[in-house]
């Protein structure tokens, strides 16, 4: 029988202790873990039928216990999403990017943010730099 703590713990362990010691990444970064938790949770919730066999032979609730038992970790994830994201700040920078920069304009904005201002800026921070390549640099922006 194959246990899905073992493979948990490996791959998501370093999350845990990244987010714990305040230093884990955007949510982006740990795309990678989403499969192997996946098959985890599945492989975690079959085993936990199984046991339930094992006490009670025959019990036709061990398949729905074993599925609620999973679920609501689940359920109790999802509940805390909030449905309006809340405001960063990102909107406002990236309109302001896009209103009131010129071409051969350069805005620097730090990684951890540059998709969410380049999408509110409707690309500009990329079109300005490229701007700036061909006619020469005018000004530069540092967002902090």
């Amino acid at each position: 029988m194959v246990s899905a703590l073992p493979a948990f713990g490996t791959l998501g362990l370093p999350l845990v202790f990244s987010l714990a010691v305040g230093t884990g990444g955007q949510p982006r970064v740990y795309v990678y873990l989403l499969p192997f938790l996946c098959i985890s949770v599945a492989v975690a919730a079959d085993e936990l039928r199984r046991r339930l066999l094992i006490f009670i032979p025959g019990w036709r609730w061990a398949a729905p216990l074993a599925a609620f038992a999973t679920s609501v970790p689940l359920l109790a994830a999802l509940s805390s999403i909030p449905v309006v994201p809340a405001e960063t700040g990102y909107r406002d920078t990236g309109s302001w990017v896009h209103e009131k920069t010129e071409p051969g304009d350069v805005v620097i904005v730090p990684y951890i943010v540059d998709s969410a201002v380049g999408y509110y800026s409707d690309g500009m921070t990329v079109q300005r730099a490229r701007d700036a390549v061909g006619e020469g640099l005018r000004r530069l922006f540092v967002v902090t």
